[in-house]
């Protein structure tokens, strides 16, 4: 009986491998915040792409290229921002990696969260590790779910799709926004203690010396949030902080434009229209400064 039931197990294990390996996958959304974050790391370590640059943040760096079109970021590039975790996250992940991009952008709006480690442990599993490295149908990307999805119309929610689509006039729910407003407005006027700015700080020279000393250009950006909330007490305390910090290590950074004319649902996070805005902002400083 023991044997039947390895046999079967056996069979269909290799069986749903090779629909995997035959099926066109070529993009997954996630059921989840959690799973999503999985898939958007396991692409990254798995699919064997090396990329040039690398982007690290928050879930405000993720949604820069969320529905977006592909050329309207520099070429070689991964965006490796999470929804709910923060740049160490993804730090944390290149380093395990020993991944060695030409240019690595740090988010600086978030930098109080610390690493997830139960996100990072989950990548790393000493078991699963390195078995996804061999059997794609192991990895959150593949399950069956999204496989029978892709199978019955692979192309048509793909996000080149999406980002095609055109820019609809913004709207957004204007008892939420202000509901939000009141919450992040109160969060912003809160500023660090000392002791959390230093140890954050220099938590993130270790790594970011690291990364210069294997020959890594690393640039600090900032996202613009709404105007509100633009330049309370708490987003000036983190970038001059950082400002202070780093340049002397030689850093560069894309300093966050005038908020003014940038357009949230949240406060926080841009809509898309104003993803675009930025992202031309943030290439033609690529070209100013010669990044």
């Amino acid at each position: 009986m023991i044997k039947y039931s390895l046999l079967t197990f056996l069979l269909l294990f290799i069986g749903y491998e090779i629909i995997v390996r035959s099926t066109d996958i070529y993009w997954t959304i996630g059921q989840n915040q959690w799973q999503s974050n999985i898939m958007r790391a396991n692409t990254l370590i798995y699919d064997g792409g090396r990329y040039d640059n690398i982007m690290v943040g928050s879930s405000i760096a993720n949604k820069l290229s969320a529905k977006i079109s592909r050329d309207s970021l520099p070429e070689s590039f991964y965006n490796l921002s999470f929804d709910g975790q923060s740049s160490f996250d993804g730090l944390r992940i290149l380093e395990n990696l020993n991944y060695k991009p030409k240019r690595l952008f740090i988010e600086m709006n978030i930098i109080s969260r610390e690493e997830d480690k139960n996100f990072t442990g989950a990548l790393f599993s000493p078991v699963l590790f390195p078995a996804k490295k061999y059997f794609k149908s192991l990895r959150e990307n593949y399950q069956p779910v999204e496989v029978i999805a892709r199978m019955k119309n692979r192309r048509k929610m793909h996000l080149d799709s999406l980002a095609k689509e055109p820019v609809a006039k913004f709207e957004r729910d204007e008892s939420t926004f202000q509901h939000f407003l009141k919450v992040r407005t109160q969060d912003n006027k809160q500023l660090l203690t000392a002791e959390k700015v230093r140890t954050q700080i220099g938590r993130l020279k270790e790594i970011v010396s690291r990364f210069q000393q294997k020959g890594v250009q690393v640039v600090f950006f900032e996202v613009p949030v709404d105007p509100l909330v633009c330049d309370l007490p708490l987003p000036v305390q983190i970038r001059s902080a950082l400002e202070e910090n780093f340049e002397p290590m030689g850093c560069k950074f894309i300093r966050i434009p005038d908020c003014s004319g940038y357009y949230t649902s949240d406060v926080t996070h841009l809509e898309r229209g104003s993803v675009y805005r930025y992202l031309r902002y943030f290439r033609n400083e690529l070209d100013r400064q010669h990044i």
